[in-house]
């Protein structure tokens, strides 16, 4: 039997995500804005609120592998290209499907990546496989409690 071709794929982030995250801070800036809160409980919240956006931002930058390969014996590959170069292998942890969306979690260099692939970020043909290929092999073997 042969094995299955590997998926080679450039991750970017998606203008959805990013869209989707500003929307959420700004509902919820609002949300505080029309509070019964005083003033400078609101200002402390509002200000909390925008750090952890762009903590979250930072942290996302500082250590993001942007090229992955998903090998035919099942084997995870990364590539990171720029001022901090490197390569090697990661694991696959767990692989989600919502919708038009693959989430994986995987753990690279002793990191957690996650990677959400939208259709902005990545083409049909690849998802197609990628998704083809993830419901054959199950990441992880779920263990099943007592009957």
């Amino acid at each position: 039997m042969r094995s299955a071709p590997a998926i080679a794929f450039e991750w970017k982030r998606s203008c959805v995500w990013r869209a989707s995250r500003r929307a959420a801070l700004a509902a919820g800036v609002a949300c505080l804005a029309w509070s019964g809160l005083g003033a400078w409980a609101k200002l402390a919240l509002i200000l909390l609120a925008a750090w952890m956006e762009l903590r979250t931002v930072r942290n996302e930058d500082a250590w993001h592998p942007s090229r992955w390969k998903l090998d035919g014996d099942g084997g995870w590959r990364w590539r990171r290209d720029g001022d901090d170069p490197g390569e090697g292998e990661a694991t696959l942890v767990q692989a989600t499907s919502l919708g038009p969306m693959i989430l994986l979690d995987l753990r690279a260099s002793g990191r957690r990546v996650d990677l959400a692939l939208w259709p902005d970020n990545l083409d049909a043909d690849t998802r197609r496989r990628l998704r083809a290929r993830l419901g054959k092999e199950p990441a992880i073997p779920r263990e099943r409690g007592p009957k």
